[in-house]
């Protein structure tokens, strides 16, 4: 079998036969491969030099769509069979038109809902969100084309649809902070001694190495943090202080470390937290 034999296997399918359509489909998706890195690369500068991981990452599934999308097709151009598809398609019916566009809407909707969300960055992937009107809060995994995965305390991926996200009231607890705090409450009984309850918190926090000290120089001979009587209860006084750390994991650390921390301190001091009781008596 001589050369142009074999260039010609295929020939009734595929335009220049089969041989030529392998080499074009391979140049075609290797150059689809290497365009998408070096997009997915330049997308990773920017993210380092704007810090606007949540646009650029769009941005680039974007891009990477186009490009596959563009690789393919000129792939199938090189079968004939499929020759006039497209004009089939651009001249079908007004039903079948309407019946597309409908069938579309939602996730043309979502497309563009993803892209101002990655354009506005409201939130950005990696924050923790809440979203209280549907009761799901976590943190944000992913925006793609149709959707935002979100990653719950439990685990759990929730998978909303970007239209929600884009019209939803969203809670979010990293936007733009560098501190985060978190108030304790508790109870302590009336006979308790004020400056010796004030003092103690004090000092468990002083302890506590991911807390973090806000008071500006001038605030340096203030306590610190300030601890407040909020209410009066049926059995004690209401008292809460605010903890603070770098992240927002740290502050939930930090809360349940002071928690503990107090208790222990309270009871060596002979403060009470008041409780319920019941009293049983035998006649």
């Amino acid at each position: 079998m001589n050369m142009e034999s074999i260039l010609d296997i295929g020939s009734t399918v595929f335009d220049g036969g089969l041989v030529f359509f392998l080499i074009h489909a391979t140049v075609m998706l290797v150059f689809a491969h290497v365009l998408t890195k070096i997009a997915g690369k330049a997308a990773n500068r920017a993210v380092r030099k704007e810090n606007s991981r949540t646009t650029f990452s769009y941005i680039e599934k974007i891009v990477r769509a186009i490009v596959y999308i563009i690789a393919v097709l000129s792939i199938l151009d090189k079968v004939k069979f499929l020759d006039g598809v497209g004009s089939t398609l651009l001249g079908a019916t007004g039903i079948i038109t309407v019946i597309v566009g409908l069938a579309a809407q939602e996730t043309f909707g979502n497309f563009i809902a993803g892209f101002f969300l990655a354009l506005y960055q409201p939130f950005q992937v990696g924050d923790v969100v809440s979203l209280p009107e549907k009761n799901v809060a976590g943190t944000v995994k992913e925006i793609t084309f149709r959707h935002t995965v979100i990653k719950t305390l439990e685990n759990f991926e929730i998978i909303i649809p970007n239209s929600v996200m884009n019209t939803a009231i969203i809670e979010d607890r990293q936007y733009g902070q560098d501190i985060y705090c978190k108030f304790i409450t508790l109870a302590v009984s009336y006979d308790t001694d004020i400056p010796l309850m004030k003092k103690t918190i004090l000092e468990v926090i002083a302890e506590q190495e991911k807390f973090i000290d806000i008071r500006t120089e001038e605030e340096l001979n203030d306590d610190l943090v300030v601890i407040r009587i909020d209410d009066f209860l049926d059995s004690g006084l209401k008292v809460f202080f605010p903890v603070r750390a770098r992240t927002l994991k740290d502050v939930f650390i930090l809360a349940s470390d002071v928690r503990i921390g107090v208790l222990e301190a309270f009871r060596n001091n002979g403060i009470e937290i008041p409780y319920n009781k019941i009293e049983i008596v035998n006649r």
